[in-house]
């Protein structure tokens, strides 16, 4: 008989140390699999801060003509599109730049100051003109913010300018 309650206790201990490993098993198959998912999401935007920059030299805001200039810089960069965010006292636009040609943004121009806008290309940069009157601003931008869209997930914002001098008194 005693024999008997050594070798039920051991069996017992064993279906519970089996109990453990499936449990462990079954909750490590779902955790990683909510892990692939959201770390697929970051890895397309990580290490990318500092490869799109707003350049400051050349982004002001002209008074007379109630217009926004500005500049964006990309570096070796893969991107869908960027997004561009302009803020001032509670008001706020959003501008999509992609990588094909735009024309149908009426309060965008570029440096060339025709309707096509695109997005700079790799290792490059571009001046746009925003026509402030045109998004219903009546005065100076805030800020100005960028955030890339990379294999379709947007990242969060990788650049932003606060200080948007005159550009009278830039010349």
């Amino acid at each position: 008989m005693k024999t008997k309650k050594g070798v039920s206790g051991v069996i017992s201990m064993l279906l519970i140390v089996l109990l453990v490993f499936v449990t462990v098993g079954i909750l490590w198959a779902t955790i990683s699999g909510l892990i692939k998912d959201r770390t697929g999401e970051s890895e397309s935007c990580f290490g990318n801060f500092g490869k799109m920059e707003i350049n400051s030299k050349y982004t002001c805001y002209n008074s007379s003509a109630n217009e926004t200039v500005f500049s964006i810089e990309r570096k070796d960069i893969d991107l869908d599109e960027l997004l561009i965010s302009i803020s001032s006292e509670g008001q706020g636009h959003s501008i999509e730049l992609l990588i094909t040609p735009r024309s149908d943004l009426e309060e965008l121009t570029n440096y060339q100051r025709n309707d096509e806008v695109v997005l700079p290309g790799k290792n490059s940069g571009s001046t746009y003109y925003l026509d402030m009157n045109k998004i219903s601003f009546q005065t100076k931008p805030t800020s100005i913010k960028i955030a890339p869209v990379i294999n379709g997930h947007q990242c969060e914002v990788i650049d932003t300018l606060e200080i948007i001098d005159d550009c009278e008194v830039l010349l």
